[in-house]
């Protein structure tokens, strides 16, 4: 949380405009965080993001928690929850290719370890309050992210909410995706720019 306040602070120092927040994965929640509580976000993007609910690889949730845990107590307790986790996550599971560092993957489940889901729905009602126009996108095959949280997420944001689903392209769609999904963010875009008829 220390980050996402520095980061707030930041913003409200140097925005001179309006932006569009996004967030991939584990970013997702930040992002929406951001988007609940920063001055001059015009519109929030989740890409294959953590929803509203422990995902496939995160349950039993306390099991998630302990591991994230482990990577903090002490030298020794990290070094072996590294270890386990780059196991899990790149040889088990596949969720990250081969060549990803040990850190990133262990800084991933620091993430995902760390979300407090009820703040997170907290945060997508403050978004919703604030009318912030988002724009959520998943693939159907994700191997880490479920289509039902995906949707759950989309539907939470509802009525300011684009969702755009894909059957093909798996967690990093932001790559295997990227020329369909920036063609629909330009268009959402456009349509967020363009000025609303008056009453």
């Amino acid at each position: 949380m220390t980050t996402l306040k520095e980061a707030l602070e930041g913003m409200a120092e140097t925005s001179t405009s309006k932006y569009i927040v996004a967030g991939q994965s584990a970013g997702g929640p930040t992002a929406i965080q951001i988007a609940a509580q920063a001055r001059g976000v015009k519109g929030l993007v989740v890409m294959n993001s953590i929803g509203l609910r422990p995902h496939r690889y995160a349950r039993p949730y306390f099991l998630y928690v302990l591991v994230t845990w482990m990577l903090r107590a002490s030298t020794w307790t990290r070094f072996l929850a590294t270890k386990f986790v780059y196991f899990f996550l790149v040889h088990v599971t596949s969720v990250f290719p081969k060549k990803t560092p040990i850190d990133a993957v262990a800084y991933s489940q620091q993430r995902m370890g760390n979300i407090d889901f009820q703040l997170l729905k907290d945060s997508v009602e403050q978004v919703k309050a604030r009318h912030v126009p988002t724009f959520v996108a998943n693939s159907t095959n994700d191997p880490v992210i479920e289509t039902e949280i995906s949707r759950e997420l989309a539907l939470a944001f509802v009525p300011q909410v684009t969702h755009a689903e894909f059957t093909s392209g798996g967690h990093m769609i932001q790559k295997t995706q990227a020329k369909a999904l920036a063609e629909a963010l330009v268009a959402w875009s456009e349509a967020i720019n363009s000025p609303r008829p008056k009453l």
